[in-house]
């Protein structure tokens, strides 16, 4: 899904849209305004910069100051194709996170690239390994001791999402469907990275609560069905993925899918992706779309649906209030094709997103900046990349 979207930095939905700077107020309940900044340090590295009212700004400090309390962090096992996402620059990442007291929510991909339905491809490192058992152990020490080592520099996470979009089996060969999946296989992968998440979190002072992720709000309830009478129990949230343009939900019938699971599982649910554009009128008349979330083709299929707007009252439909527990909210999803790179940060009255995108280019032209308005503070500015990005 992550490969079809361009990228995307969509805020918290509701969190940020009447936010004003000054964290987050303490509450007997939870809500995680979250925001993931995976893509960061390599859009800093290629040369963008964030700006407030004019003045350049540390992007998590401009989600701190406007509420975010929750950052996602994708980890990929030993990608060799790119220097981001890997073990040391999660550990840069979890530390600008930490300074400014928000949590992490570590999402482990269990691939050397992107993971999602269609693509759960092993990690070379284990690609040779023919014995279930060797394969759960090694699944499990990796696990244990990325955790292990980010406890010893004091940055073990609040969260740990142990894979992404695992809707299809995990742990496969590249260029596999992973359909049907064989739960007893899949069952026993998955209580490997959840032990050795609790494992972990035996020899820590802190306790990450372990997240199982599955993408399309009409697929969540039937895995969670089949994976629990495999004997996957052991978990505290489901994360969610929700893209208007992949699924037949809207935001009022994916609030009711998270009642339902709520309840049937008596779980926590969090979307911890989601892509939701505000087209403009024009844009909507003519079918044209700033990004490839509602690619042309789709448009039509839902052509009261390919823009919905967001606002406080739909925020209250997609979760519920219970005394005494914690209330996780929706999270935020960045995207990237191997193309196409960009930076944005949006916070408006009604928009989620305003995306101008930065093409890989040899002459690595500088985009202009970008005016975005900030809810009654003035207006924000995203600069995009000056120099060739990295390869």
């Amino acid at each position: 899904m992550k490969k079809r979207c361009g990228l995307l930095l969509c805020l918290l939905l509701c969190a940020l849209l009447n936010s004003a700077p000054g964290g987050v107020s303490a509450s007997a309940t939870v809500f995680y305004r979250g925001v993931d900044l995976s893509y960061v340090n390599e859009m800093e590295d290629c040369g963008a910069v964030y700006r407030v009212n004019g003045q350049a700004r540390d992007p998590y400090q401009i989600f701190a100051d406007y509420g975010a309390n929750l950052v996602r962090l994708r980890l990929w096992h030993t990608p060799t194709w790119t220097a981001y996402s890997t073990f040391d620059d999660v550990v840069r990442s979890l530390r600008r996170a930490n300074a400014l007291g928000m949590d992490v929510l570590l999402d482990f991909h269990y691939s050397d690239t992107w993971a999602d339905p269609s693509h759960q491809t092993i990690p070379a490192a284990w690609a040779e390994i023919t014995d279930l058992n060797d394969l759960g152990q090694a699944l499990y020490q990796y696990t244990y001791d990325v955790l292990m080592a980010l406890d010893a520099l004091g940055l073990m996470p609040e969260m740990v999402q142990v894979g992404n979009e695992i809707n299809s089996a995990i742990l496969r060969a590249e260029n596999t469907s992973g359909y049907p999946i064989d739960w007893e296989r899949n069952a026993f992968l998955l209580n490997r990275a959840i032990q050795a998440v609790r494992d972990a979190d035996a020899q820590s002072a802190e306790s990450p609560r372990v997240m199982l992720h599955i993408a399309k709000p009409e697929e969540v309830e039937g895995w969670l069905l089949a994976a629990t009478r495999a004997g996957v129990t052991d978990f505290d949230i489901v994360g969610i993925s929700y893209y208007p343009g992949w699924s037949d939900h809207t935001i009022a019938t994916t609030g009711n899918v998270i009642r339902q699971l709520r309840h049937r599982f008596d779980t926590e649910v969090m979307i911890v992706e989601t892509a939701i554009l505000d087209l403009r009128r024009r844009e909507r008349k003519r079918g044209q779309h700033p990004g490839s979330q509602f690619p042309v083709g789709r448009v039509s299929r839902h052509p009261r649906r390919a823009a919905p707007v967001f606002d406080r009252s739909d925020a209250d439909g997609l979760y519920e209030r219970r005394p005494g527990r914690s209330i996780l909210g929706t999270g935020l999803g960045l995207h990237a094709v191997p193309h196409s790179v960009g930076t944005g940060i949006a916070l408006g009255k009604r928009h989620l997103l305003r995306l101008q995108p930065c093409e890989r280019t040899a002459a690595g032209n500088r985009v202009p900046a970008i005016p975005l308005r900030l809810p009654g503070r003035g207006h924000a500015e995203l600069s995009l990349c000056r120099g060739r990005l990295p390869a």
